[in-house]
């Protein structure tokens, strides 16, 4: 068996979880150098400063999450609950959505 360093954790490992290490790497360095480009948040960010859409101010009227992406969205208590409960539990699932992804970006993204 040949073995190998991992330059990230100063281990000795097998050369071929070293190559999947590396392979690894190199695709986190990659979402890392297109990030900036790909992020909806900096899509919208560089389309409303280039553009001014009034369409990209908020809207209240508008849900502020899918509810085809809620889990749930079958279930009969959902689609009994009042209108006010359904938003405020589509606000709640934009919440979380924005934390997983700031959670991504924070523990996957940046340390690459």
């Amino acid at each position: 068996m040949t073995l190998a360093i991992n330059s990230l954790t100063n281990q000795i490992v097998a050369q071929e979880e070293f190559a999947n290490i590396s392979h690894c790497r190199v695709l986190l360095e990659k979402m890392t150098c297109s990030w900036h480009r790909r992020a909806q948040a900096a899509q919208v960010r560089q389309k409303v400063a280039l553009e001014s859409q009034p369409e990209m101010a908020f809207d209240a009227e508008r849900d502020d999450f899918r509810t085809d992406l809620l889990p749930f969205r079958d279930h009969p208590n959902f689609l009994s609950a009042p209108l006010e409960m359904r938003k405020k539990i589509l606000s709640y699932g934009w919440l979380a959505y924005n934390e997983k992804t700031v959670d991504i970006e924070s523990r996957v993204i940046a340390p690459a």
